[in-house]
């Protein structure tokens, strides 16, 4: 695969046979509610399967499935727009991503001047390796500014603002046999963004990797740290250690936490966690998104 180009790969790789782009936001309301939102627009070869997920504390989760088609951008034009029903359009750009839902709003998210970054190391390219053959590309934006508007709701759930992550991915990876806890954390002194994954797959066990490590200059910064889980199989609480910068206590909301078991991909997990714990000597605390398709052989 060619490396990462953060001027060129926005956009569909439709040689590759999948893709997805992944949205992540923790929002606050007027009432200084937590809302979380994501968006997942995936596909397999030409067959797209995305959904949204609009969780407020304390409430049953909306969530939206479509299985659907997208149409490449003409030429010359430099977004790209996914609609994957009626009522629910993205629009994709460079550091920048309108997301319309019919019913639910506007959400925006804009590049806070911290730039994109390579999941993997610069000497990687972008290019994160499953096993023989099986490799994908893998970059994100780590920290972006998030707004949404609601002009349907109550005045005091109308308008909201956060932080947010995007992460673009495409490859031949065969995901079916593979495991994975991963772990995108943003820290609220709005510097440092921590990454932490591990990944292990059934046909290729030489290929498993731990990763841990700060994404900082357009790249993964790695640490020599941990990833573990500090609750049952299953559950979305995880520690992180950042080796002698200190650690963090990643926890999942309660009520936050979505089982998507479907014929073919069982027991993967997601939802919001809330972030404890301490960074050069300093107490720090933050938000992250945890995602867990239990290791093979791990609690």
């Amino acid at each position: 695969m060619d490396p990462v180009d953060f001027n060129r790969d926005e956009r569909l790789h439709p040689r590759h046979e999948h893709e997805w782009w992944y949205y992540v936001a923790d929002l606050v309301d007027g009432a200084g509610r937590h809302v979380h939102y994501t968006t997942a627009l995936m596909r397999r070869d030409l067959i797209w399967v995305s959904y949204f997920r609009w969780w407020r504390e304390g409430e049953t989760p909306l969530i939206q499935r479509a299985v659907h088609r997208v149409a490449p951008p003409s030429p010359g034009d430099p977004d790209l727009s996914i609609a994957p029903r009626d009522g629910w359009l993205v629009t994709i750009a460079r550091g920048r991503s309108s997301h319309w839902l019919r019913g639910l709003g506007d959400i925006h998210f804009e590049d806070s001047e911290h730039g994109p970054a390579l999941f993997t190391t610069q000497s990687e390219g972008g290019i994160a390796t499953y096993g023989p053959g099986l490799e994908m590309a893998w970059y994100g934006w780590p920290r972006f500014r998030v707004r949404a508007f609601r002009p349907e709701a109550p005045l005091a759930e109308r308008e909201l603002s956060g932080v947010g992550w995007m992460e673009h991915q495409w490859g031949n990876t065969d995901f079916r046999r593979l495991r994975w806890r991963y772990t995108p954390v943003l820290l609220s002194d709005s510097a440092h963004r921590v990454m932490a994954y591990r990944f292990e797959h059934e046909a290729h066990p030489d290929a498993a990797q731990l990763r841990v490590g700060f994404l900082e200059n357009g790249a993964l910064q790695p640490l020599t740290g941990t990833l573990r889980p500090t609750g049952p199989r299953g559950g979305l609480d995880t520690q992180i250690d950042l080796g002698s910068r200190g650690a963090l206590e990643v926890r999942s909301r309660t009520g936050g936490t979505i089982d998507w078991r479907v014929p073919g991909v069982p027991d993967f997990y997601e939802g919001p966690s809330l972030v404890t714990g301490s960074l050069d000597g300093m107490s720090v605390e933050g938000v992250a998104m945890t995602e867990l398709h239990p290791l093979v052989g791990a609690p």
